[in-house]
């Protein structure tokens, strides 16, 4: 939600004239209007000042905290949307648990755990993003199509080339851990 300040003709030319607003530089056209849009800071908001014809510039920001929690509920969202509809995510994510839990239980190094938990990060982020390329494909073209049919069967290589190389970095891990390597 956008808070919203209406600025009178005096406090509007004292911020242009002590420089905190830009001389509108943004021309933007409404239904056959010109509006002009200024760019302030004010504090530490970023806030769009937006000058109507024969009205006084309205200023309008949203705050950094309320935009921050609404990107994270957002984001959160798609993790559990990944969680819930994707079996691929959710076997890998239990492989991640056990993993790691093997990790600290072998009382693994920082850098061999970094190692670890980059390899689990790549895999997982290849499947959501696997989970998106199919999403989108399916809303683009809902029929049948053999060139979408292989563009998710190339998401799905990727998914598996990492997973792959995932197991190759634990194993080496491993390996190094009891001073094989």
């Amino acid at each position: 939600m956008m808070w919203c300040r209406r600025l009178d003709s005096n406090q509007h030319a004292r911020f242009l004239r002590q420089g905190i607003l830009s001389p509108p530089c943004l021309p933007f056209h409404h239904s056959g209007k010109e509006l002009d849009v200024s760019i302030a800071y004010i504090g530490k908001h970023l806030s769009a000042f937006i000058a109507l014809p024969a009205f006084p510039a309205i200023s309008c920001y949203n705050p950094p905290m309320r935009k921050f929690r609404e990107s994270l509920s957002f984001a959160l969202r798609g993790i559990w949307f990944s969680l819930t509809s994707g079996r691929n995510f959710r076997i890998q994510g239990v492989i991640a648990v056990a993993v790691i839990v093997t990790a600290f239980l072998l009382h693994f190094t920082y850098e061999e755990l970094i190692a670890v938990v980059i390899a689990i990060a790549l895999v997982l982020t290849a499947e959501m993003i696997n989970t998106i390329m199919e999403e989108v494909l399916d809303v683009i073209a809902p029929q049948y199509s053999e060139h979408v049919g292989r563009v998710k069967d190339i998401a799905a290589g990727v998914v598996l080339l990492l997973s792959f190389f995932s197991v190759v970095i634990g194993g080496m891990t491993v390996f190094h851990h009891f001073g094989a390597f």
